[in-house]
This record gives structure tokens, C-alpha cells and sequence, in this order.
């Protein structure tokens, strides 16, 4: 814990030292001055400082060859030169270059994600591989993502809007630019759909999901409603994931739902549900669409039902809670 007291000679000679690392003192006539204590006796004068998000310690000088005085003069002239932005660096560097740093450093994803992330944006900021990065401009940035939004829709322009923000801060931190000229890009208003799908509704569904003739399909559907899980979640399951003696998928209780059609399947190959070529479902979009005619509500998406499923859930931080109202929610559902 840091003691607070004003700092003088006769104060400063006589502090009782630790038994072992070091003690912080801060100094009550300039609170931005400290000084460290080591256990040898050792006195230095210190200020710090968030520089760039991070915690700085400057060190001043000991004591007493720096005095208290001098020290309190230091602490201005620290901080002022401290406080000034570090000069651009004189070697530009690439568009395509500081992408790839970026990436490396920041994105924290697995590499299925960032191989996604990397084909998206050859193809969505090819136009700017071939420049340097503090040529580009805010007007070709907005320019870009206006071009973004038109061929590839407005919620991706906006995705990319955020990344590409995030990377000029990057680059900011790195000396590479002086200024994020993403920041004047503004996000493109979105027509977001609303999800209508009513308990009524849903229950026309299940319904029509319950006769479609594919057995691999129809159980994904319905595993859909029973796990609470979203499609990339369902089709893409693995068997070894599964724990069916204890109604668990990964870190999720299954329902007891859920369970019974799972342990009523035959376990064959790698995939819960697979497509009959090593893989496993990948695009449900014809079946879904069958079934969602057939029940009048050609309007609903996939992940609707677990959308609406979830916000009727009451969730928990216990597992067997959860479970439990999970499977009164489909009991409501049932009934």
C-alpha cells in the first residue's frame, strides 16, 4: 500500500526500510511524485503515467543525490516530454504489410477464423493492398466502404468499417500514421429485421419439421429447438463432443429432449449430422425453406426458433438449473 506524506530531508533519511522488495511513497506537496524504498536502503525518485493505455514508470534520480526540490522540478518537464506524440517513423510502410502485423497481434481468433477474416479482406480491400498506409485517405476509406456496403450489403461494410477503424488505432500506437483517417467514416444504417416468430408459430413449425422425410435433416431441425443451439452450433457437431451419460454438449446441458433424440441416433463417422460426402451439413437453405412454406411462415429464418426459445429461457450459472428450464420451457411449448 502507498503511504502519503510530505516529503522532507529529515522524513526521507529515517524511513523504515521492508524486510524484502520495496515500498511506494507518495508525496502529499506534489502527488505526482513518488519514491521507491528497497530493502538495501535505496531511495528513488519516480512519476507515472498512462502512456498509450499502458502503466509508465519514469525514474528521476536517487535520493540524496537528486534532492526533494529537484525532484518536484523534474516532474513537469517529465511528464510534459512524456505527453508529446513520439515522431512518425521515416520508413512507410504497406497497406498490405501493417494488415498482416495487425492481425497477427490483435486478432485473437482460431485459425479456421482468421483464414475467414483474411479471404474477406483480399477480396473487400484489395483496391488498398497497393498503397502505403499513410497515403490513404479518409475520402477513399469512405469511399470503399460506401462501395463495400453497395455490392456486398451494409452489414458487412459496417464489420469491416470496425476493423478497419480498429487497425489505423494500431497503427497510431505504432507510429505508422499521425491520424486514423477511419474515424470519419460513418457506420451505414442497417434495415434490420425483426424477428415475428410467435410460440403459436413455432409450434406449426416443429410441426412440419416433425414430417420431413430426411432423417439426418429432420433431426437437425428439431435438434435446433431441443438444444437451444444455433445452426452453426447443430450442424457442425461432433460425436466426441457429446457426453450422452451426462447430458452434456462441450460446456452446454442438453435437455432431456435433446438427449433422446441424440442417443436415437446411429453413430456413424465423425459428424452428428452428416452430408453424406465426409462432411456435415453445411447448407440447410432448400429444406428449411420446404418446411417454413409448409407451415404458412415463409419469412422465418433458421436461427429465429433458437432466438425465440432463448429469450423464454430464465438462465443460470448452474447447469442442472438451466437444464431444468430448458426443458420446462419446451414443456410450455408442448403443451
Amino acid at each position: 500500500m502507498t503511504q502519503q506524506f510530505f516529503f522532507y530531508p529529515h522524513i526521507l533519511d529515517n524511513l523504515p526500510l521492508p524486510e524484502a522488495g520495496f515500498d511506494v511513497c507518495q508525496d502529499m506537496g506534489d502527488k505526482r511524485l513518488r519514491l521507491y524504498v528497497t530493502a538495501r536502503g535505496v531511495k528513488t525518485f519516480f512519476v507515472r503515467k498512462r502512456v498509450k493505455g499502458k502503466d509508465v514508470r519514469m525514474i528521476l534520480g536517487n535520493y540524496p543525490a537528486l534532492s526533494i526540490d529537484e525532484a518536484r522540478e523534474k516532474v513537469p518537464e517529465i511528464l510534459e516530454r512524456v505527453a508529446k506524440p513520439a515522431p512518425l517513423r521515416k520508413k512507410r510502410i504497406q497497406f498490405i504489410r501493417a494488415v498482416k502485423i495487425f492481425m497477427a497481434e490483435k486478432i485473437h481468433r482460431v485459425e479456421k477464423s482468421k483464414q475467414k477474416l483474411w479471404r474477406s479482406i483480399e477480396c473487400l480491400w484489395a483496391p488498398l493492398f497497393g498503397k502505403y498506409l499513410n497515403e490513404i485517405t479518409a475520402a477513399e476509406l469512405i469511399e470503399l466502404n460506401e462501395s463495400i456496403a453497395l455490392n456486398h450489403g451494409r452489414s458487412t461494410a459496417n464489420r469491416m468499417r470496425e476493423i478497419i477503424k480498429s487497425l489505423f488505432n494500431f497503427a497510431a500506437l505504432k507510429n505508422w500514421v499521425a491520424s486514423n483517417p477511419a474515424a470519419e467514416v460513418k457506420p451505414v444504417p442497417e434495415n434490420r429485421r425483426k424477428n415475428n416468430l410467435t410460440t403459436t408459430s413455432l409450434k406449426k413449425i416443429l410441426s412440419r419439421i416433425k414430417k420431413e422425410r430426411n432423417p439426418v435433416m429432420r433431426c437437425a431441425f428439431l435438434m435446433l429447438i431441443y438444444g437451444f443451439m444455433r445452426k452453426t452450433e447443430v450442424f457442425s457437431m461432433n460425436w466426441n463432443e457429446l457426453d450422452l451419460n451426462h447430458y452434456f454438449y462441450r460446456n452446454t446441458p442438453l435437455t432431456n429432449a435433446a438427449a433422446v433424440l441424440l442417443q436415437n441416433m446411429p453413430q456413424v463417422g465423425k459428424w452428428v449430422f452428416p452430408n453424406g460426402r465426409g462432411g456435415h451439413i453445411s447448407d440447410p437453405r432448400v429444406s428449411w425453406e420446404k418446411i417454413v412454406q409448409g407451415a404458412g411462415l415463409p419469412d422465418v429464418q433458421i436461427n429465429d426458433c433458437t432466438k425465440l426459445l432463448r429469450q423464454q429461457l430464465k438462465w443460470s450459472n448452474q447447469p442442472e438449473t438451466l437444464r431444468q428450464n430448458m426443458n420446462n420451457v419446451l414443456e410450455k411449448l408442448a403443451g
